[in-house]
This record gives C-alpha cells, structure tokens and sequence, in this order.
C-alpha cells in the first residue's frame, strides 16, 4: 500500500470539484497557504456524515495492508532471503 501525498489528494478531487483549492497567503521557506474552494467545502459537507464509517473504513485497509507487509517479510524469512549476520562473509579487520 502507498501513502496517499496531499498533492494526489487534491488532483483527485479536483475530477469532482474543479479548482478545489485557492492560492492563499506566502508563507515561511516559500510555501504558500492552500484556501479550500467553496466547492471543495460543499463537497466535504455532503461527505462529513459518513467521516465514522470512512475512518473505519481506512483504518481497515491499514491493517490489512500491514499484516500483507509482515507476511511478506516472514516468507522472505523462511525462504532464506534475509542477510543473517552468520551467513554474511567476515571482513577482515586491521588487526585480524
């Protein structure tokens, strides 16, 4: 599973709400404050009274895509595909 970036967030919903966010004041290091479109804030309207069911929702695909992490990871053990310390080659040191 990937991290959803803001920016892919914004150009996803900008199918939905064309133009959902306004260039807004400047800010410190050359960023810019983002003002949410009237559009965008009535989307998220129609959208907040499902918020509980999203959040579990995600929540869910969070777990799911964690133990499909940890499951791949405990294949690649049982396989041999991790670099176990005994396994590597000894690096000569100075004094050996």
């Amino acid at each position: 599973m990937r991290h959803l970036h803001a920016e892919n967030l914004v150009a996803s919903l900008d199918a939905l709400c064309p133009n959902p966010v306004h260039p807004g004041p400047k800010l410190l290091h050359n960023l810019t404050m983002l003002i949410p479109s009237e559009g965008l804030t009535q989307l998220l309207d129609k959208v907040m009274p499902f918020h509980s069911e999203i959040v579990k929702s995600v929540n869910t695909l969070i777990k799911l895509a964690a133990s499909r992490n940890k499951c791949t990871l405990e294949e690649a053990d049982d396989e041999g595909g991790d670099d176990r310390e005994e396994d590597r080659p000894k690096k000569k040191g100075r004094f050996s």
